[in-house]
């Protein structure tokens, strides 16, 4: 595999494109979002990549797109020393040569014989959708010759047929198929290379991870990294300047923080001589709620930005540590904790699902995770004004396939304020930084209000609550 990079100064962070078939470097040039270094990585005729550069960064993401979707899967396998977060597929399959997951082997056959230019030419055009379409998403074909793109698509079915671990991949069901390892999904409805039909067959053990988009085969990949990334040097932003006046406005995580303990008390946990880890600790809401509950505990806080606050001690040990949290469990000891505590916070992280790979490793065990997060859901009024995030999407197979036995609970919450007004400030004085006025305009942020309001005048933001009780 060849690879590219676009570097920007001093990022800790890199989007690693594995691109399809047939394309080059100069393809997904324009693909990147600012903070972010962008390594692509293309030409499938070989499956070796230079890591070496790899490890100057404290966090990867990867987007692979079409053909490049089995490769990029492999690649994560084999390279779990890197700190590889969330992973997105686009338009592509991991059992991409089959006439019910992905390509006719027919027409790929057919594809690989590539008699001319004009027969190239044709293809660019039918993934963007016409010639205007070309145009407009390719204006630097790539440059790669005849030979070696026919070359290339021989030697990409070779590879994906060579290892064992992947020779249910050639065939007709997808129930074997691993997709635990893909955060998000997209598939084009107006695919002419990957179906829709197909791509919803081949991700089926994920089909809640599903996002469809009403384009070609070539989509708008900036568009994509704009709603699946979270900006983490600017929500640490947000929350530290939100920090005095977050405790006075976060009524509704202070309602959620109260029904997580509840249902934690319930479920019982060790409490005396307990090592506890709680991430996202924050200014203390959920911290004060258990840490009465335990005595002669060791409490590890894990915040992107906090002081250690004051707490009853009861013989308790606190020490506050200023980390990304989904890079710094990697670095926990394996079967070292008692009890991980979280209360919105996971929504923030690249790859829940990974996170909770790692709680279920530092876990003893019979050890807990009580842990609560706001879901798809949240905020609905508010999606056609901002970004967003991409809010966790974590069912029960998930946490059987990771280990855990335990609940997952859904709670729709209405927090309510006397006008809209009100509800926007709310949410900057709580640090949520998805919905910024100033950044809408006039026009569009009144019709955000309007959106939010209710006839009697009163406004309501919407969150979807869920609650996490685990046990390893």
């Amino acid at each position: 595999m060849k690879q590219a990079f676009t570097k920007q100064t001093q990022s800790k962070t890199l989007i690693m494109l594995f691109a399809g078939w047939g394309m080059d470097a100069k393809t997904l040039s324009q693909v990147g979002r600012k903070g972010f270094d962008t390594l692509v990585v293309w030409d499938y005729r070989e499956t070796q990549l230079d890591t070496t550069q790899l490890s100057d960064y404290e966090e990867i993401i990867i987007v692979a797109w079409s053909l490049g979707i089995p490769f990029a899967d492999r690649f994560i396998q084999q390279n779990k020393h890197l700190p590889i977060t969330r992973c997105v597929a686009v338009a592509g399959s991991l059992n991409p040569i089959n006439e019910l997951t992905g390509i006719d082997p027919v027409i790929y056959a057919k594809t690989a014989l590539l008699p001319d230019e004009r027969a190239l030419q044709k293809f660019y055009m039918r993934i963007c959708g016409g010639k205007a379409a070309m145009d407009a998403l390719l204006p630097q074909l790539p440059e790669r010759q005849l030979s070696e793109l026919r070359e290339e698509l021989t030697l990409i079915q070779h590879h994906l047929s060579e290892n064992p671990n992947e020779s249910e991949r050639l065939g007709d069901t997808t129930t074997d198929i691993d997709a635990s390892r893909w955060d998000a999904i997209y598939i084009c409805k107006n695919d002419k290379i990957f179906t829709s039909e197909n791509l919803k067959r081949a991700w089926s053990n994920a089909n809640r991870r599903i996002t469809e988009l009403d384009t070609e085969h070539f989509p708008d990949f900036n568009a994509i990294l704009e709603t699946e990334l979270i900006d983490k040097s600017s929500a640490k932003e947000s929350f530290s300047s939100a920090e005095k006046t977050y405790s006075e406005n976060a009524t509704l995580q202070q309602r959620v923080a109260a029904s997580l303990i509840e249902k934690a008390t319930r479920c019982g946990f060790k409490q005396q001589n307990a090592d506890v880890i709680e991430i996202g600790s924050g200014t203390g809401l959920l911290t004060n709620l258990y840490s009465n509950t335990l005595s002669n505990s060791n409490i590890r806080l894990i915040d992107l930005s906090n002081k250690l606050q004051t707490y009853a001690s009861n013989g308790n040990q606190f020490s506050l540590e200023i980390e990304d949290a989904e890079l710094k469990l990697r670095d926990i000891e394996s079967e070292s904790v008692d009890i991980v505590f979280s209360s919105s916070t996971i929504q923030w992280l690249h790859s829940p699902l990974k996170f909770l790979r790692e709680i279920h490793r530092i876990l003893r065990p019979n050890g807990k995770a009580f842990i609560s997060y706001f879901g798809p859901g949240t905020f609905a009024a508010l999606k056609e004004f901002s970004r967003g995030l991409p809010y966790p999407v974590i069912t029960d197979a998930d946490i059987e396939q990771i280990g855990f036995k335990g609940v997952i609970e859904e709670q729709l919450i209405d927090d309510k304020f006397n006008n809209a007004r009100e509800a926007l400030l709310n949410l900057r004085h709580t640090g949520v930084n998805s919905v910024n006025p100033n950044r809408l305009g006039a026009g569009a942020t009144r019709k955000l209000m309007q959106a939010i309001t209710a006839d009697d005048g009163t406004a309501s933001l919407t969150y979807n609550a869920i609650y996490l009780i685990l046990s390893k």
